[in-house]
């Protein structure tokens, strides 16, 4: 009996002395639609596409260059939702400064125009937030007009973390989307 006691005290005090549980950090894009009225806006609806990714980028977790230029996923922080979901809605921000009709999701029925969006970088390189996209018009025969390829580099502390990195891709996204040619 005096052993069982023992054991059951020693498994008690192993119980209580566990690490904490860890916490996952889930960061989202905060890039404000620019606050400049347009005043001739394109007619029409636009239909911006949810942007397509390859691989890794399509996934939520982080995206690093190492030092030996592959790309790696850290997995214990994540976006809130994918970078492609999270690029759609600010692009469609953006698209309402420039277009009368905007939509994230395919119109039935009706013409519009599409811009479709390929993310190639969205990744931390050191200390510089890399983010590069190709965009794609078509006009409502579904006849490409013109493409537009940007990327926009960004520096911040590495004493910033996570957070300074979120910041720094904000303002690369905010960078690119200012320069993007919005009229077909």
């Amino acid at each position: 009996m005096k052993h069982l006691f023992t054991i059951i005290y020693t498994l008690l005090i192993l119980a209580c002395s566990q690490k904490p549980a860890s916490t996952k950090q889930y960061f989202r894009l905060n890039a404000p639609a620019p606050a400049i009225e347009v005043k001739d806006k394109e007619p029409g609806l636009l239909w911006v596409k949810r942007p397509q990714a390859q691989g890794i980028l399509g996934n939520r977790p982080f995206v690093v260059t190492n030092s030996d230029g592959a790309l790696q996923q850290l997995s214990y922080h994540h976006w809130l939702d994918s970078p492609q979901v999270l690029l759609q809605t600010i692009i469609a921000q953006h698209a309402q400064q420039h277009w009368q009709k905007i939509t994230t999701r395919k119109p039935a029925g009706f013409a519009h125009h599409e811009l479709s969006t390929q993310i190639t970088a969205f990744e931390k390189n050191g200390d510089n937030a890399v983010v590069t996209l190709f965009f794609t018009f078509y006009n409502v025969k579904t006849e490409q007009i013109h493409q537009q390829q940007f990327t926009n580099i960004q520096s911040f502390s590495i004493d910033e973390g996570y957070a300074g990195f979120v910041d720094a891709i904000n303002t690369a996204t905010l960078n690119i989307l200012s320069q993007l040619e919005w009229h077909p």
